[in-house]
């Protein structure tokens, strides 16, 4: 993952391949990921509503506040899309441990499925997402880091998750095929 030498941690807090972080303190993470994404699901679905009001109210508000409203939609979608990715990333890593954990061929092919279409679906959450970090600079800076989710970032993410789909996928179905 591209980083900026200057930044404090660059891409070192970023994990690509996620597991979730288990503390004795918390239930293990196989037994609380339903539990987080529903949550997630229904923070993301009052964010959505709050966005669509506000979109609303934009359409009615002076012009002299219209600018101030819309950087707060800007910062509302982009929530929104930040939790899809969450949402999206612990769907993924149930899909895997499953698909990791089987032997049926017939089981994995359908869970191989399954990953593409939310891959598939995370592409197009993030290609969402650039319109909004075009349009705001301020979106997807992190002070630690510097930026994580910007154009670029968003673009590698993009193609990083087009080559699972394009390379490993195929690799994976022929290796079931024997």
């Amino acid at each position: 993952m591209p980083a900026v030498k200057h930044a404090m941690f660059g891409n070192e807090i970023i994990f690509t391949n996620y597991e979730p972080l288990e503390d004795p303190r918390q239930s293990v993470g196989a037994s609380r990921i339903d539990v987080e994404i529903r949550s997630l699901e229904r923070m993301l679905e009052r964010m959505e509503d709050g966005n669509s009001s506000l979109g609303k109210a934009l359409q009615l508000t002076p012009d002299r506040k219209r600018e101030d409203g819309a950087f707060m939609l800007g910062i509302g979608h982009f929530i929104a899309r930040s939790l899809q990715t969450t949402i999206h990333v612990k769907m993924w890593w149930k899909l895997k441990r499953e698909l990791l954990s089987g032997g049926d061929t017939d089981k994995a092919l359908a869970l191989l499925e399954r990953m593409e279409d939310l891959a598939r679906r995370e592409i197009a959450n993030a290609e969402a997402t650039i319109p909004l970090v075009e349009a705001d600079s301020r979106l997807g800076w992190e002070p630690s880091m510097e930026y994580m989710t910007d154009v670029a970032h968003l673009r590698w993410k993009i193609d990083q998750v087009q080559s699972v789909l394009d390379s490993e996928f195929v690799k994976y179905r022929k290796s079931l095929a024997l």
